[in-house]
C-alpha cells in the first residue's frame, strides 16, 4: 500500500508549495495564494527597472526615471519580474549558493511567462557569464540555469559560449559604486561572431546598480549585436 501511494505521488508530481508547504499536485510549485503574494515588480522604469516610476500595471516605454533620462543605459530595456524581497531573496541565495537548481527551473518558468507577455522579439538568449574560476568552485552558473527553462519555454536559442568573463572580479555586493565600476571594467569579451546582427536578451538573477549588465551589454554591442535587453529575475536597490 505504501509503495503504491509513493508511486502515485511520483506519477502525479505531488509535492508542496515552496513557500507555505501546502500540498500541491499537477506540477505546481506555488499554491495560488502564495503565487499572488510574491513581490511582483509592477511599476517601474523600463530603462532600468527602478520601481515607482509608472502606474502599477501600466509601463509606458517613454516614461523613464530621471537617471535614465539624463544618462540612458546601453541596453534597450529591462524586464524584471520581482522586487528583491522575501521570499524571492532567499530563493535566489539558495539557488546561487546551495545548489538549489530546482529553484532555477521554477523561477525561470515564471520569468518566461512574464517575458512572453511583455518583451519585444529577440533572436538569442545569453546569460551573464561567470569567470571560469568561480564556475569551477560553484559548479554551475545560476544565470545559465535560469536561462535554460526560459529558452525552452519561449523556443529561443540559448548561447552561453560567445560571451565570456575574461578576468576574475570581486563580488560587487559590498563595493561602492566607483569600486564596482572599476571592478567590472573590461571584464567581458565576445569570442566569436555569433552575436553579429542579433537582438539579444541578456539574463541575470539580480539587478542592483546595473553596472555588470552595462559592461556586458557594451561588449555585445561592440561585437555587433543590434540590441540588448535585460531579462532579470529581481530588481534590488533604488538606483
Amino acid at each position: 500500500m505504501v509503495d503504491n501511494w509513493l508511486n502515485i505521488r511520483q506519477f502525479f508530481k505531488i509535492g508542496s508549495c515552496l513557500s507555505c508547504r501546502q500540498p500541491l499536485t499537477l506540477f505546481e510549485d506555488f499554491c495560488p495564494a502564495c503565487t499572488d503574494s510574491l513581490p511582483y515588480l509592477q511599476s517601474h522604469c523600463p530603462g532600468c527597472g527602478k520601481s515607482g516610476v509608472n502606474r502599477p500595471g501600466h509601463v509606458n516605454e517613454d516614461l523613464l526615471c530621471g537617471r535614465c533620462q539624463q544618462k540612458p543605459r546601453p541596453f534597450s530595456s529591462v524586464h524584471a519580474l520581482f522586487h528583491y524581497q522575501q521570499p524571492i531573496a532567499t530563493y535566489i541565495q539558495q539557488m546561487k549558493y546551495r545548489r538549489r537548481l530546482d529553484l532555477a527551473r521554477t523561477l525561470g518558468l515564471l520569468m518566461a511567462k512574464h517575458i512572453k507577455s511583455s518583451s519585444k522579439d529577440v533572436d538569442l538568449i545569453i546569460p551573464i557569464p561567470l569567470h571560469r574560476s568561480r564556475l569551477r568552485s560553484r559548479g554551475y552558473n545560476q544565470a545559465l540555469e535560469l536561462a535554460r527553462p526560459i529558452a525552452k519555454n519561449l523556443a529561443l536559442p540559448l548561447n552561453y559560449k560567445s560571451l565570456v568573463r575574461t578576468r576574475k572580479t570581486k563580488s560587487q555586493t559590498k563595493l561602492s559604486i566607483d569600486a564596482r565600476r572599476k571592478n567590472i571594467r573590461d571584464a567581458f569579451a565576445v569570442i566569436d561572431n555569433k552575436v553579429v546582427g542579433k537582438k539579444i536578451a541578456l539574463v541575470d538573477d539580480v539587478f542592483t546598480t546595473g553596472l555588470t549588465a552595462e559592461a556586458a551589454t557594451q561588449t555585445l554591442r561592440k561585437a555587433g549585436a543590434t540590441s540588448v535587453e535585460l531579462w532579470i529575475l529581481a530588481r534590488a536597490g533604488t538606483g
